[in-house]
């Protein structure tokens, strides 16, 4: 899936229930979000609010090996 600004995300009940999802609210909730996004921890829902830039990617991503991989 692709995002777009004003794009909007809700988890289903379903997927509110898992152990996953409640351990990365967790950990989120001590990190914090990024800056692009905005969202509601307490209701699992958000907006992109911006687009990412440079600084909001995680330093252990190799871009430029993202880009020669879809180059191919």
């Amino acid at each position: 899936m692709r995002y777009q600004l004003a794009m909007r995300f809700q988890l289903q009940k379903k997927g509110q229930q898992q152990l996953r999802v409640k351990k990365a609210v967790n950990i989120a909730s001590q990190l914090g979000i990024s800056e692009w996004l905005s969202v509601d921890l307490k209701k699992l829902k958000g907006t992109v609010s911006s687009n990412p830039e440079r600084e909001d990617i995680l330093p252990d991503i190799n871009e430029n090996l993202v880009v020669e991989y879809y180059s191919k």
